[in-house]
């Protein structure tokens, strides 16, 4: 017989049997349930006490585990904490010899992992639980990967088909939109039922509803209307024009261009008739040519649902010269930063002066897509800081400690609550946490990662190289590439001055790193007060 009962009277329920319902229901989630916590050291990682699932099968760890991952004479290894199962190892009622936690690793990039479906005569699976690297001095840098497992499994699965049939339906009715900005012969599909016919049409030019009472198509009420331009922002170059703006991106709008020199006039246009279109396109972005780009104006038309442009006068935008970082506003900085265009008007090394506290302070470029946002999403396009340091001095701790390194700091909570606090409002609208790695202090060669909106600069961001720290504590910041922009005064004013790092000292337990009124790479304790030069992201 070919059928096996199974959740029934007198039947056998197997291990596989749970396994495969436990899946289903948690939508193949596999990670800690309960407790589970890891930690670090040198030379070993501990598991705490607690329950995860690892392909549908439920594992206890009834006591903290400790792994001790073979010590390497040199060079780095790239290693990942598995659990692995092998289901061709038979248990015994005393012992589990199925599964165990076991350390891979390669010297050139961190090794693959292998995971059978189980389900289906599979017999090897699997599951990370961190990655790390090992040295000849113990375990460095380490980050978890494995997370807690959503119980909702059947919800969020639920959810994605969901979500998937949205984003069909809006692609949908994206590409509805877009047709309907151009005069197109485009008849969407009319529902029927028992009771007639019914539903939305475009018959070429307007979109039509259907009237039940009178048995017509009718000229839909409201329809869609044409969105306004905004932000357009028209920048020339020698031979050029950069044109930008925010909206409308979803469907087509017409641009034209009047030069008034070509129109041998000295003042602005007042007609619409008085340009001539350059393109219809659905972009937010356009790069016009021109014989006299300092003299042209812009006009921005969307188009409407009936193909009929929308002619108000009010899109028309004088061209201004390329920004300067120094004169450009915020606003300006954010459409450029929007488009992806800052390295193409500004240049590393640019000042601009802002205010913060009252108190008049440069700020100079140091960089562009050099950190990585803490959202995931990439590169900040332009790093920031300080060209001098802020007028009053700073202790990182309130005593001789570095333990906790630049996260547990005083200096930390200081900057980004009350510095930050500080700067103008529209500039902390614009500012991005990014990842900063630094060492963990204690003399620690751990490496930490935190999300921050204002950091103080490493000693590997400022000299390429590390001296007093730990090291690998990101890369070096093209501004600092050049020595003499080591050297900072207390306040734009004041004489040069020493000023703190955030990389902890790594032969003690009691100093950070700094940079001396020499530019040169030195420590001191953290307790005393030296200068203090921010940097921020965009």
């Amino acid at each position: 017989m070919s059928i096996r009962a199974v959740t029934f009277n007198e039947q056998a329920c197997k291990s596989e049997d749970d396994a495969l319902i436990h899946d289903l229901f948690l939508n193949n989630h596999c990670g800690p349930i309960k407790g589970c916590e890891l930690s670090y050291d040198t030379n070993t990682i501990t598991v705490g006490q607690g329950y995860f699932m690892i392909a549908g099968r439920l594992v206890h760890i009834n006591g903290n585990e400790v792994i001790e991952p073979t010590p390497v004479e040199n060079g780095t290894k790239y290693c990942k904490l598995i659990f692995s199962l092998d289901m061709t190892k038979e248990n015994t009622a005393k012992d589990f010899k199925q599964g165990k936690f076991e350390v891979i690793g390669n010297y050139d990039t961190y090794p693959d992992t292998t995971q059978e479906d189980l389900h289906n005569g599979g017999t090897t699976y699997q599951l990370e639980v961190c990655k790390f690297t090992l040295t000849p001095e113990g375990i460095t840098s380490h980050e978890n990967i494995w997370y807690p497992v959503e119980i909702n499994g059947v919800v969020a699965y639920a959810k994605k088909e969901v979500d998937a049939m949205i984003a069909e339906y809006e692609a949908e009715c994206d590409e509805i939109i877009k047709n309907a900005s151009m005069p197109v012969s485009h008849i969407h599909e009319v529902v029927t039922s028992d009771q007639g016919v019914h539903g939305l049409r475009y018959n070429g030019t307007l979109f039509e509803t259907y009237n039940q009472d009178t048995q017509e198509w009718e000229t839909a009420a409201g329809g869609l209307p044409p969105r306004p331009v905004t932000e357009i922002l028209a920048i020339n170059g020698t031979t050029k024009v950069d044109i930008m703006w925010n909206e409308p991106n979803i469907y087509d709008v017409q641009i034209s261009g009047y030069n008034v020199y070509v129109a041998h006039a000295s003042a602005k246009p007042t007609d619409i008739s008085q340009f001539n279109l350059l393109t219809t396109i659905q972009t937010t972005t356009y790069t016009y040519t021109t014989d006299s780009p300092s003299n042209c104006y812009v006009l921005i038309t969307p188009i409407s649902t009936t193909g009929i442009e929308n002619t108000d006068i009010s899109y028309i935008t004088p061209v201004i010269t390329a920004p300067t970082f120094s004169s450009a506003s915020w606003s300006v900085i954010d459409m450029l930063e929007k488009k992806d265009k800052l390295s193409t008007y500004f240049s590393v090394g640019d000042i601009k002066t802002i205010t913060i506290g009252g108190v008049s302070q440069q700020i100079a470029i140091h960089g562009f897509k050099h950190d990585d946002l803490s959202d995931g999403t990439g590169k900040a396009k332009m790093t920031l800081g300080l060209v001098n340091c802020l007028p009053t001095t700073y202790a990182m701790n309130s005593s001789d400690t570095n333990v906790g390194g630049w996260t547990g700091s005083k200096m930390y909570s200081t900057l980004n609550e009350a510095i930050f606090g500080d700067l103008p409002e529209e500039l902390k609208d614009l500012i991005k946490p990014v990842k900063k790695k630094t060492s963990a202090g204690n003399q620690l060669t751990t490496i930490n990662t935190s999300n921050d909106k204002l950091f103080l600069f490493s000693e590997h961001e400022i000299f390429g190289a590390k001296t007093y720290s730990v090291g690998s504590e990101g890369k070096q910041y093209s501004l600092f590439a050049t020595s003499s922009n080591r050297i900072k005064k207390l306040g734009d004013s004041g004489s040069a001055t020493h000023w703190w790092e955030r990389s902890p000292f790594a032969s003690d337990a009691t100093t950070f790193c700094r940079v001396s009124s020499s530019g040169a790479a030195n420590c001191s304790s953290a307790g005393i007060t030296l200068g203090v030069c921010f940097g921020f992201c965009i």
